[in-house]
């Protein structure tokens, strides 16, 4: 599945992008677009790898059955750019491609043609020295929140953290009868919780949130929602 932001989806996420990077003219915005991707898809390999996201994946879809797709129109930034590297876990923050020097973006130019899956000592030591600025809300910031989430709602976190959400079945399908399986997949979820905070925070000493619940699927928002009330 192709895996690349496109010029709608980026400024979707973020209308104000053209003003806030003085971009002028297509060409500059299709190498800003370039770049986000070439960066976006080596980030998500390096954070699989480097918290185990991949392991965790796997597990979650052994326990909890077959992942449902959501249908590519209901699909956001996120889960377009994750699509095809992980099924229930997904890196929630956006990139800020213009915080990277000059340098850094020309080493990314000359990466636009390496394989995903070869990549090596030099392009791990380039994104552990660069994705904590590239992808904070706002890295300078401790204690401001801001709303992740449905339509970026519901769910606050720190903007100087790293978000990661986790998709899980519709709870919806889960009638009365199936209460245990509710039950289990509500623990699983938590175990990840804690042991992807106590890894990340210890790592780097930031905050760090999960998103709990899976944000693409309509038919379980209400659901979710009474569910965090009570």
């Amino acid at each position: 599945m192709n895996n690349l932001i496109n010029e709608e989806d980026l400024l979707l996420e973020r209308p104000n992008l053209k003003e806030e990077c003085h971009i002028v003219n297509d060409g500059d915005l299709d190498n800003y677009i370039k770049l986000y991707n070439i960066y976006n898809r080596f980030l998500i390999q390096y954070i699989m790898k480097r918290f185990w996201l991949i392991d965790i994946d796997k597990e979650m879809e052994k326990h909890n059955g077959e992942f449902i797709e959501v249908p590519y129109d209901e699909k956001d930034l996120y889960q377009k750019s994750a699509s095809g590297y992980l099924k229930y876990l997904y890196l929630r923050n956006n990139l800020y491609i213009e915080r990277l020097t000059n340098e850094e973006k020309e080493y990314l130019i000359k990466l636009q043609n390496q394989k995903i899956d070869n990549i090596d000592e030099n392009i791990e030591k380039f994104i552990e020295q660069t994705y904590l600025k590239v992808i904070l809300e706002n890295p300078k910031e401790n204690n401001v929140f801001t709303n992740y989430g449905p339509n970026n709602k519901k769910f606050m976190a720190p903007t100087n953290a790293i978000v990661i959400g986790i998709r899980v079945e519709e709870f919806e399908s889960l009638s009365g009868n199936n209460m245990e399986l509710y039950m289990k997949i509500i623990s699983d979820l938590q175990m990840t919780k804690k042991f992807l905070e106590t890894k990340v925070e210890r790592t780097f000493n930031i905050p760090f949130s999960v998103l709990k619940y899976d944000e693409y699927s309509v038919k379980c928002k209400k659901k979710m929602n009474e569910i965090g009330r009570k």
